[in-house]
């Protein structure tokens, strides 16, 4: 099982303004920009530009973007997108809903740009076809799976940093790749497909070819800044003074044309087909050249004045086949909005301007200026200042806007953005603004700290309480960090606040006092911090390469060692120190549970990096939510009267599932339950079913009209955020979200109609009707279900499956092909070794297999051998053990008729004995008990090889778990096979089994020490054999009329007593779970071909199947006792002897008396005939007892010394009874 990540991001969009563009791609209606904070912009370039999407994640400034077109479970050629940061961060992103598919760390230093090679014929199937080429100022290129962004090769060798030009598929399994040096030599170099091997996880290798050009560039000309191949044998070489088309000949190219640059190149950007080049320069002036003929022909050129003389620093364009084009100029922002010396009135931020363009036959045509460019996000009617930051502090959420601090619950952030819980201005001086907010927690107290660009400090207390204010430095305070209390007496538990120029100050925030001040070196910022538990020593290093390490015992702090000027000076630290990077965020992964914060209420969470870029936001977790109300519903239900079991309507757990319901969908009850004319006769006023699900959805849902937009949680974190506008648009839900979106409103829908009292027949009622209105109205992803099959949580596991059966379900044949081509690409035994840790990977396993089990009948014959391989793959990797046995489990019935059962079984019992593999194998038991007793039993008879099969004594043993689990949580499963497993035990022997099994079964009785085994027979004949023997009957002990329901040893072996109904309860089945009017299974010693149909349970598809009809248990509940414990066995011989306890007139109780000569098994057994010597001592009748709980025998007298007989000492039998009655009987008299 699993817990992933259940969140929702929402945000309120205030007026803000963008930073500077660093990257750029235009596509087909849209351009995609990414920013020097990491930020990428989706922008439509339609007759109306506007923003559609804020892409959030990445830490740095965006290098490159490159588009890339993949196959999804909608789509054949789904478009998407690949952004690259200044830290080597690899994302990429959809192009349908903006969601981050995939997110990883490359490891690349300095990283230069990427380039896309797709479908280069490398590898085996679609996984690995396409590749990313990451090349920085370094001697190494990294090759990243472009479907996965696994690495895949680390391509080292390379005399020289260069630029990679795709040249295209060369041979069979391989792809030509030019390395381009600054030099202007060309090397040529062969990325080539390993096969797949086990042993060899690598799928690629490089070699270099023999064939080694040169570029004949213009070394006045600078650097290379570009290289493209183009049609034919040119090429197209850029460099910072000019660009040039180059022929090749032979083994070098020679210049065809050549461009120079005055004022320098900024930007080259060549046209898809190679015809058409745009180079911006530094003065901002875009050159348009036609190119299809090997020589430059100036088409047009755009100078700065036809932006509003605004200073360029991008540009994009959009060019298709057939000419058409967009044009599209980013100018320079002045200053970030409302940052330190804003002045007001000034339009701050980046001017985006477009035009559109025609180039027909060498020729710019119809160059046209929209009237509306776009230069910072639509705000809504009375916006507030955009925020600045934000924090958690004291269940509330803390943004700041301007200069005032507004202080929100969930519903309020959600439902009434603007009338905040409280608000709180700060005395700040005009120009000055906060620059940091954090809340820090302390043993006593928490303190909220606000930092600001003047050097001073905030401290509150409270939401409500006057902030402290505290002047630390000159410089904005940029960090704010919690000293451990394991420091030393002075320093622990203060604050070290961290100016802009890299000051450190230690503050007492509860005296409100500087204790010391650390002052910079050459004001370079600080890069970490190192401490020592339990003293005094703090040591900085700073961005330059510098460390000091201080002495804070007394006073201001003392300086105890020289300042080292470079890193590779710096010695390193001590094991004892504790180092803090400051700045480093950590990599979230999607599919990995993520703490959440201490200080809240654990369902708000802020959204990193969104607040300081000038709109608030947060994400809500939906599992916090939930359990906030299950547990509110758990406590309302304790409350005596009927009338007060259910939620009260302000309770803050119920108020917040409410207002989550609906900022997810503020369409309400007429979207999510549309209205269904029965066109029936009814009276007016009166209500029918129609209208009482109507009204019982109606009250989930909060009436208010401002709330947040919608965004989405991807890989990696990376969260995007849906502008007002494009979420106002109809038609605007993808897949994606359609599916998380549905699996959360159905569940709040469940949760609140349940704190509401209202009774599971209404709201299965409410939940059918919205999930068919859904599916037909909505395309889903079934890969969102599927993330959440596993899950721990019951009530998500189990909406999750429902609505992926409902999602197939209402797949067209020509859908559910493309889901089948999509999945089962990442099939285990499809997917080369480095990709096997895909998520994706047990989805299809999931997804295939559910596809499988419910539509046999429009399941390609082909993808049953696959899947069953790749499930017993799954099952044999640990990682993924667990989901796969529980996959086993659910479409058992399939599998056992699609694949061999016997080798499923025996894989699962190979794997750990965890609880999720445990219950797996119960739920698989339950469903073919004979099949599943059988291969247990065939395990324990069948002598393990070791030296042959290491895994076998494992698996025996396994199997013997198993098989007492199953006896002590759900031991009716066993009883038709009881004698078979009886029959096995006698001649392998295993004595905690047999020990169990008369623990649970009051028909079954064990003697440890004597070796001796006794149960019940059809004819009221106990049946006594001998381990010892291999099972050897030694008595038929005759006394009762008919069949025994208690079966006991004494505890020295010499007593066995029996317990029946009188003989008016003769033919009474007991309540023991078997099938309703047939006779007890255990009887005289039936053969193994007689044992309850063995040949009939070995059928895969057609096989017998023993459904159970058990009875309410006395004195247990389900699932109250734990597998092994007393309490479960005492339960189950309560309801054992239930229904004949009902109907019986009294009990009848018998005892034999062993004579001392055959304890050892001696006289006439030796001949295998049974003996017939022992005889009943006596019958007796148990009054006043009809419901029986317990029978024990009690020893009276004193005890004889060890090794002594007993002789004839009094024994005495108790009856007890579930009322707590009390029959005692000396059997001796």
């Amino acid at each position: 099982m699993s817990t992933p990540p259940f969140s929702f991001p929402f945000a309120h969009w205030t007026s803000t303004s963008f930073a500077t563009p660093t990257a750029s791609l235009a596509l087909p209606s849209t351009l995609i920009l990414g920013l020097a904070t990491g930020e990428i912009l989706i922008v439509s370039t339609g007759a109306d530009p506007q923003l559609r999407a804020r892409l959030l994640g990445h830490r740095s400034r965006i290098i490159a973007l490159q588009p890339f077109t993949s196959i999804s479970e909608r789509s054949s050629a789904e478009p998407q997108f690949l952004s690259l940061s200044a830290d080597g961060e690899v994302s990429k992103w959809s192009t349908r809903d903006y969601r981050c598919l995939q997110s990883v760390s490359t490891g690349a230093t300095r990283p230069q740009g990427m380039v896309v090679a797709e479908k280069c014929g490398i590898g085996e199937g679609r996984l690995i076809d396409s590749l990313v080429l990451i090349y920085a100022r370094k001697t190494q290129v990294i090759v990243l799976n472009a479907e996965s962004l696994e690495i895949v090769l680390v391509w080292t060798g390379l005399q020289d940093w260069g630029l990679p030009v795709v040249m295209g598929k060369m041979g069979e399994r391989e792809c030509e790749i030019a390395m381009v040096m600054a030099g202007g030599a060309v090397s040529s170099w062969v990325l080539e497909g390993k096969p797949r091997n086990v042993g060899n996880p690598e799928v690629l290798k490089v070699r270099k070819e023999k064939k080694n050009r040169r570029v004949a560039i213009q070394e006045e000309w600078g650097m290379i800044k570009g290289a493209w191949k183009l049609s034919g044998d040119r090429w197209l070489i850029a460099q910072t003074r000019g660009v040039g088309i180059y022929t090749l000949d032979g083994s070098s190219l020679s210049e065809s044309d050549l461009q120079e640059m005055d004022p320098a190149l900024v930007k080259a950007i060549v046209s898809d087909n190679s015809e058409t080049v745009f180079l911006v320069n530094e003065a901002g002036i875009t050159t348009v050249f036609d190119i299809k003929n090997g020589t430059f022909k100036k088409i047009a050129e755009i100078k700065p004045g036809e932006v509003d003389d605004q200073c360029v620093v991008d540009v994009a364009v959009s060019l298709t086949r057939n000419g058409e084009g967009t044009l599209i100029i980013s100018s320079r922002p002045v200053i970030h909005a409302h940052g330190p010396g804003c002045v007001e009135g000034h339009n701050y931020g980046t001017q985006l301007t477009f035009a559109d363009f025609y180039i027909v036959d060498g020729v710019m045509t119809n160059l046209i200026w929209k009237e509306k460019g776009l230069s910072r996000s639509n705000p809504p009617r009375n916006s507030i200042p955009p925020s600045s930051c934000a924090a958690l502090f004291q269940n509330l959420l803390c943004t700041v806007h301007g200069l005032t601090l507004y202080f929100h619950t969930l519903p309020t952030f959600l439902i009434s953005y603007h009338e905040p819980t409280n608000a709180l201005d700060l005395p700040l001086s005009p120009g000055d603004c906060v620059s940091i907010l954090k809340s820090i927690p302390l043993l006593s107290h928490a303190y909220l700290v606000a930092g600001t660009t003047s050097g001073s400090i905030f401290v509150l207390s409270s939401p409500s309480s006057t902030p402290r204010h505290l002047a630390l430095s000159h410089g904005a305070i940029t960090g704010l960090y919690l000293l451990p209390e394991t420091l030393g007496r002075r320093i622990r538990s203060t604050l070290l606040a961290i100016d802009e120029h890299g000051t450190a100050i230690i503050v007492d925030i509860e005296r409100n006092r500087i204790m010391t001040t650390l002052p910079s070196h050459g004001h370079s910022t600080l890069s970490s911090i190192a401490m020592k538990m339990g003293q005094n020593l703090l040591a900085l290093t700073y961005s330059d390469g510098v460390r000091r390490e201080w002495s804070l015992d007394e006073g201001s702090g003392e300086l105890i060692n020289p300042v080292s000027r470079n890193e590779e000076s710096l010695p390193q630290l001590d094991s004892d120190w504790m180092v803090t990077m400051l700045g480093a965020a950590p990599v979230v992964d999607e599919e990995r549970t993520r703490p959440v914060s201490t200080e809240s209420d654990k369902s708000l969470d802020v959204c990193p990096g969104s607040p300081e870029l000038g709109f608030p936001s947060v994400k809500i977790d939906v599992r916090r939510v939930l359990a906030d109300l299950e547990e509110a519903t758990k406590i309302a239900r304790e409350n005596r009267r009927p009338q007060e079991r259910k939620v009260n309507a302000i309770n803050p757990a119920l108020v917040r599932a409410k207002a989550l319901l609906t900022a997810l969908f503020p369409e309400g009850v007429e979207h999510l339950f549309p209205y269904q004319d029965d066109e029936g006769d009814k009276a007016w006023g009166e209500e029918d079913e129609e209208d009482i699900l109507r009204r019982a959805v109606e009250n989930c849902f909060i009436r208010r009209a401002r709330l947040p937009t919608l965004g989405q949680i991807g890989a990696g974190g990376r969260v995007s955020m849906i502008s007002p506008d494009t979420a106002a648009e109809e038609g605007e839900l993808s897949d994606t979200v359609a599916g998380i979106l549905i699996l959360a409103v159905i569940l709040l829908v469940q949760a609140i109609l349940t704190a509401l009292g209202k009774d599971d027949y209404l709201i299965g009622n409410v939940v059918d009707r919205i999930i068919v209105t859904w599916m037909v109205r909505e395309k889903v992803t079934l890969g969102v279900f599927a993330k959440f099959w596993g899950d721990r949580h019951p009530l998500i596991q189990s909406t999750a499956r429902r609505l992926l059966s409902a999602g197939m379900a209402h797949l067209t044949n020509e859908e559910r092909s493309l889901v089948i081509t999509f999945w089962q690409d990442f099939l285990p035994i499809n997917i080369p070794p480095p990709l096997a840790t895909l998520k994706e990977v047990p989805r299809s396993v999931m997804i295939l297999t559910t596809l499988l089990h419910l539509f046999p009948a429009t399941t390609p014959t082909s993808l049953i051998k696959p899947l069953s391989q790749s499930t017993l793959v799954l099952l044999n990797h640990p990682p993924t053990s667990a989901i796969a046995s529980e996959i086993v489990s659910y479409a058992w019935p399939t599998l056992e008729s699609h694949s061999d059962p016997l080798t499923l079984l025996t894989t699962l019992l190979s794997l750990p004995a965890d609880p999720p593999i445990t219950s797996s194998l119960l739920s698989i038991t339950r469903q073919n008990t004979p099949l599943v007793i059988s291969t247990l039993l065939s395990l324990i008879s069948t002598p393990t090889q070791p030296s042959l099969d290491p895994n076998s004594t494992r698996i025996r043993t396994r199997a013997i778990q198993l098989l007492t689990t199953i006896t002590t949580t759900d031991p009716i499963l066993l009883l038709d096979l009881l004698p078979t497993i009886i029959d096995t035990l006698l001649k392998h022997p295993h004595h905690d089994l047999l020990a169990s099994l008369a623990k649970t079964y009051p028909i079954f009785a064990y003697h440890p020490t004597s070796g001796r085994v006794a149960y019940s027979g059809r004819d009221g004949a106990i049946i006594i054999m001998d381990l010892k023997q291999q099972g050897l009957v030694m008595h038929d002990l005759m006394g009762h009329r008919g069949r025994a329901e208690w079966v006991i040893f004494s505890s020295d072996g010499k007593w066995v007593a029996a317990l029946a109904p009188l003989e008016g309860a003769e033919g009474v089945r007991p309540a023991t779970g078997v099938r309703r009017g047939s006779h007890s299974s255990v009887g005289p010693r039936p053969s193994t071909a007689e044992s309850v149909g063995m040949k009939k349970s070995f059928s895969s598809s057609g096989a017998e199947r023993r459904n159970f009809d058990l009875p309410a248990r006395q004195g247990t509940g389900e699932g109250s006792s734990r597998p092994g414990s007393s309490s479960a066995a005492a339960g189950v011989r309560r309801e054992v002897i239930g229904q004949a306890q009902a109907k019986a007139e009294g009990w009848e109780l018998c005892a034999w008396r062993f004579p001392s000569g055959l304890l050892s098994f001696i006289g006439t057994a030796t001949t295998g005939e049974r003996d017939t010597v022992v005889k009943v001592r006596g019958r007796w009748k148990v009054p006043g007892i009809r419901n029986i709980s317990k029978v024990e025998w009690k020893a009276v007298g004193a005890e004889a010394p060890v090794g002594q007989s007993h002789g004839s000492g009094e024994r005495v039998v108790v009856v007890k009874g579930l009322e707590g009655e009390r029959w005692e009987c000396n059997v001796n008299t």
